[in-house]
């Protein structure tokens, strides 16, 4: 896998998160943190926003500098609008951190703390894999609540940024 490919999934991963986030906007705060609409992993949209927000973070927290990151909590987030500034950063701190990658580092290896090694390119697809899963928990649970975020594919998402 290639860093230009690598970019375009990671615009999307940003494109579709941001049409979760759009769509939360109109949520008070007690349905953001209900967890009686449908069951999901992690039971609410905050637990699945904030579950999100923690992999990515993490992830690019151990290829970046090879430390475990803390984890994020759940009741660090009271409304849509805190979740939404927590994972707008991550998400323009991974940009900036998958700026400076080449190549050549998509195959280097990355030991986790539990002893097993995989390849940049591998975690940074799983972290995709991982969004794209939870995403679809939150989309289930907004369009429950009557608040669709419309279309995630990837080419919706190809369509609407082509220049």
């Amino acid at each position: 896998m290639r860093v230009t490919e690598m970019d375009v999934l990671f615009a999307y991963n940003g494109w579709a998160t941001a049409r979760i986030l759009a769509a939360a906007t109109s949520l008070s705060d007690d349905d953001f943190v209900r967890t009686d609409v449908v069951p999901v992993s992690f039971g609410s949209l905050r637990g699945t926003l904030v579950h999100i927000l923690d992999v990515e973070r993490g992830t690019r927290l151990r290829l970046s500098r090879n430390v475990t990151a803390p984890p994020v909590s759940d009741e660090q987030f009271t409304s849509v609008a805190q979740i939404t500034q927590a994972m707008r950063a991550e998400a323009t701190a991974m940009k900036d951190y998958l700026i400076g990658l080449e190549d050549e580092h998509m195959d280097s290896h990355v030991s986790l703390p539990d002893g097993a090694s995989f390849t940049y390119w591998q975690l940074l697809m799983h972290m995709l894999h991982h969004s794209g899963q939870h995403r679809s928990e939150a989309a289930v649970l907004l369009s429950a609540l009557d608040c669709s975020p419309g279309e995630l594919d990837f080419p919706v998402f190809l369509r609407e940024t082509r220049s």
